[in-house]
């Protein structure tokens, strides 16, 4: 049967104290595998140990790696289109979603939703709300005391964020995509955008291309 994607962001980039625990990733991950969910990892290839520690510990076929599958921005707003739901730290991916259909569920501690939380209605803040958070700012350097500690993301219990995640209604999502295809008559029709960026991607190809469908010759300076 066809699973429904739900992807997760789990690594702290530059600031690993914005990142919620692994072990509460892979519980909720396991909690959507076990509900017919199918998980997807992402990241840079910088994040592919830490997303194959996590599929070992969820231990299921339908938590899959999907670290450095992308190659660019356009790539991954074209998974997220594809997908139902983000759960994510703090970091780029929240803010990217924000123009796709997407739920997403995002982490903050170390610093503020109310500041830097994704734009749109589509998106839920996790913050555990305890008084030393948030702790880091521009006037600090982005330094904080807790030394990694970070209490103010470990305090947020992963059970209660797998409640969360499968009582997400998919109503908003679907009003989105509704509006989208009034606008597109391709989508109206069935057409995936992935589909119509491989072939616009072909045809790219093919205009850089000589008559035989070869490279064009490059011209040779003229002799001095």
């Amino acid at each position: 049967a066809q699973r429904t994607l739900v992807l997760m962001y789990a690594g702290g980039g530059i600031l690993p104290e914005r990142a919620w625990p692994a072990a509460h990733y892979a519980r909720v991950a396991q909690g959507l595998c076990a509900a017919g969910f199918a998980v997807g990892l992402i990241g840079l290839k910088d994040d592919a140990v830490l997303a194959g520690n996590l599929k070992k510990q969820v231990g299921s076929d339908a938590c899959i790696d999907l670290t450095g599958y992308t190659k660019s921005i356009r790539e991954l707003l074209m998974l997220m289109h594809a997908s139902a739901l983000l759960i994510t730290n703090d970091g780029g991916p929240s803010h990217f979603a924000t123009v796709t259909p997407i739920q997403t569920m995002v982490f903050f501690g170390p610093e503020t939703g109310k500041l830097y939380g994704p734009l749109g209605t589509r998106n839920t803040v996790l913050e555990s709300g305890i008084a030393c958070s948030p702790c880091l700012s521009a006037y600090n350097h982005r330094l904080t005391f807790c030394d990694g500690d970070n209490q103010c993301l470990k305090r947020i219990a992963p059970d209660p964020v797998l409640d969360q995640a499968l009582a997400l209604p998919p109503a908003e999502r679907e009003a989105w995509l509704a509006q989208l295809r009034g606008r597109d008559p391709a989508l109206a029709a069935g057409q995936e955008d992935r589909r119509r960026w491989r072939c616009r991607t072909r045809d790219r190809g093919s205009s850089r291309a000589g008559p035989t469908g070869t490279a064009p010759a490059r011209r040779r300076p003229p002799a001095a």
